[in-house]
């Protein structure tokens, strides 16, 4: 949007995205303390321990929001490589210190609390969306870019290429 507002933390000079994330904790505590925003929200779990470190300490408080998305036991306890240990360990010492932690269904919420890394009554749980009505009207409008043939069915899926988001379970189902 043109009333949106980049504010770029960290120059890309360094080749990982990680480094520059941590590199970018420092400048974001900065812009936190000078322009103290009515609310932060983090996504993604690297993020959000960024954000909770950024935050650790200042002396305003702006209520801070997280949100997990995933199935941690599987992507971390599950997970044998170092980086999934060292980012619950992360998880553990900063999850707590944030105002309200979103969780995408009940099995994560409940994962929280399982794994220590939430308090009970700082967790909601708000679904991604799904399909409805809407969805089933718009698939009858025209495809003014693309010639779909009509006698065949379509399957549009979005998303990453990744186990977790089960694509052989949507193709196999399709088939």
């Amino acid at each position: 949007s043109e009333g949106a507002r980049l504010v770029v933390l960290s120059d890309g000079w360094l080749d990982s995205s990680t480094w520059r994330l941590v590199r970018s904790i420092r400048p974001l505590r900065n812009y936190l303390s000078s322009h103290q925003p009515d609310v932060v929200f983090g996504a993604m779990n690297h993020v959000s321990i960024c954000l909770l470190r950024a935050l650790n300490g200042l002396e305003c408080s702006i209520p801070t929001v997280i949100s997990v998305h995933n199935n941690l036991r599987k992507g971390l306890i599950g997970n044998s490589s170092w980086t999934g240990n060292f980012i619950y360990w992360c998880m553990r010492r900063t999850y707590g210190k944030a105002d309200r932690i979103v969780a995408v269904s009940k099995g994560v919420a409940s994962q929280l609390l399982e794994m220590k890394l939430a308090r009970p009554g700082q967790i909601s749980v708000i679904y991604n969306p799904c399909v409805n009505n809407d969805v089933h009207t718009a698939q009858k409008a025209p495809i003014s870019d693309y010639q779909v043939p009509s006698e065949r069915p379509l399957l549009v899926a979005c998303g990453r290429l990744m186990e977790q988001k089960g694509y052989p379970y949507l193709l196999d189902a399709f088939r």
